[in-house]
């Protein structure tokens, strides 16, 4: 695996890049990744928050390559089809892995209530940045709850690294809380 690390976990964008192949510009920093996992020189978790993630934003960004000025129950009928058939490769996919002992569905460790206390408490005690100002609109760059869930999920996991094209992780590195997770951002 890149840099040597046996163990990883990549968020629902990296999978995401990847899956959707040369269309996403994210495909070519997260390729390696996957590539050194199917060789079996490192080994994926993989969260049930991450393929929900995946899943969601793979209908997304499937419907959104349709075009919007038709609007027909068999252009409904395709678009829902070529999701069908994504989410299926997606499945396939990561069945693969897990089938070749190359990856491993994460168990949460903690009850429903117990993850959601602690993602509930690193939320409201972090804080994003805001960017902006001098006649630019105010915005708020962060990490949102399912970012801190991966976060925890990852740790609980036990990975040593942890993949995203979202550049806000990088701010995790060297939180007490994630000890011994190196949070990775790729571009």
């Amino acid at each position: 695996m890149v840099e040597g690390i046996k163990r990883a976990y990549y968020d629902s964008n990296v999978w995401v890049a990847y899956m959707r192949g040369g269309r996403d510009r994210f495909f070519e920093a997260c390729s390696p990744l996957f590539e050194s996992v199917e060789r079996g020189l490192g080994f994926v978790v993989v969260s049930h928050l991450a393929i929900e993630e995946t899943i969601h934003a793979l209908r997304r960004l499937t419907t959104d390559e349709f075009d919007p000025t038709s609007d027909s129950t068999e252009d409904h009928a395709n678009i829902r089809s070529k999701c069908k058939s994504i989410e299926g490769r997606f499945a396939k996919y990561v069945n693969k892995l897990a089938n070749n002992g190359n990856a491993e569905i994460a168990n949460c460790p903690n009850t429903v209530f117990e993850h959601h206390s602690r993602v509930l408490s690193k939320i409201s005690n972090y804080s994003g940045r805001i960017t902006g100002g001098s006649n630019a609109k105010y915005r708020y760059a962060g990490l949102g709850h399912a970012d801190i869930e991966h976060a925890y999920l990852a740790s609980d996991a036990g990975v040593s690294a942890f993949y995203s094209t979202d550049k806000a992780f990088g701010g995790l590195n060297g939180d007490p809380e994630f000890a011994g997770v190196s949070f990775k951002v790729l571009r």
